[in-house]
């Protein structure tokens, strides 16, 4: 299976907002978090590659930033109902503890 970014980046943003109130995240969060990713679904044999897509019509990245696309009238509430970006078996939904492990161990690096 192929994992876009996006999907990766959703489910962050989404943990992000439940537990401290954010609605951005930096591009080098997001790839710290796929190369833990990545390596995860290496260890366990997971099918899975991670791609550098992030689908612009869902976000935005305005320098290193990245954050809902207020264009298209994307807000977390779209992203939350959009079952497309809710993978449990690759530790990729919103209550995924895996990526809660992760947002805290880049900011541990901060």
């Amino acid at each position: 299976m192929f994992v876009e970014l996006s999907y990766i980046i959703a489910n962050v943003l989404l943990i992000k907002y439940r537990k401290f109130n954010e609605l951005t995240m930096s591009m080098s969060e997001v790839l710290f978090i796929k190369k833990l990713l990545q390596k995860e679904y290496d260890e366990k044999k997971m099918d899975a590659i991670i791609v550098d897509k992030i689908d612009t019509y869902y976000f935005k990245i305005c320098y290193d930033v990245i954050s809902f696309n207020d264009k298209n009238n994307i807000t977390l509430w779209k992203i939350e109902n959009n079952f497309n970006f809710n993978y449990p078996k690759y530790l990729l939904h919103p209550k995924s503890e895996f990526l809660y492990d992760c947002i805290l161990k880049y900011r541990d690096l901060l």
